[in-house]
């Protein structure tokens, strides 16, 4: 939307670090890369942010400190928070291309690609690369400033939205009407 003016951050969650999460949240590789990313935030802007934690850690959130739980959304529907999105940060979560096809920016950190693909196992594969990425690719929060401001002052480059065109077929708005006919189609659903 044209009046988006929120800084989301939204890193993927990592399920091999549930166990340490049960123990200290604070030492996951995920709160640790939320808490560099707020950080790296110009101090103007950091009224705009917000954090999008992943559904899986609610449970961890009390042990935050009060820095981050304040900018944290709870209680809200994605759909309503990527209404309010100029920016999104995150590592390689779908979401990206929620965000992206709404109109904002979309920041991809890839300090620690290779550790989590590794984690994630063999069979891992991440469609997204340095030729077709919607999105500014940094790798550490020292660059993470100076891409926010670049991004939360423009509109979306060209060359991300030809790259996003060349991944997301149908940008029609229909998308939720042609999965549930082509269910329906399948037999899975009956309605």
């Amino acid at each position: 939307l044209p009046t988006a003016d929120k800084i989301v951050i939204m890193p993927t969650w990592r399920p091999w670090e549930i166990a340490r999460a049960h123990g200290n949240f604070l030492e996951t590789g995920y709160c640790k890369m939320i808490t560099q990313m707020l950080e790296a935030l110009p101090p103007h802007l950091q009224q705009k942010t917000m954090i999008l934690p992943h559904p899986l850690v609610s449970r961890q959130l009390e042990q935050l400190p009060k820095s981050l739980t304040e900018k944290m959304v709870l209680n809200r529907p994605y759909d309503e928070v990527l209404q309010e999105t100029a920016v999104l940060i995150t590592d390689y979560s779908s979401i990206a291309y929620d965000a992206f096809y709404r109109g904002a920016r979309v920041i991809f950190d890839w300090s620690e690609k290779d550790v989590c693909m590794e984690a994630y196992g063999p069979n891992t594969k991440l469609m997204l690369n340095e030729t077709n990425v919607f999105g500014d690719v940094i790798y550490g929060s020292g660059q993470l400033a100076e891409v926010i401001e670049e991004n939360y002052k423009n509109p979306q480059r060209a060359e991300y939205q030809k790259r996003y065109a060349r991944l997301v077929e149908f940008q029609d708005g229909n998308n939720t009407k042609r999965l549930m006919e082509l269910l329906k189609k399948d037999g899975i659903f009956a309605f």
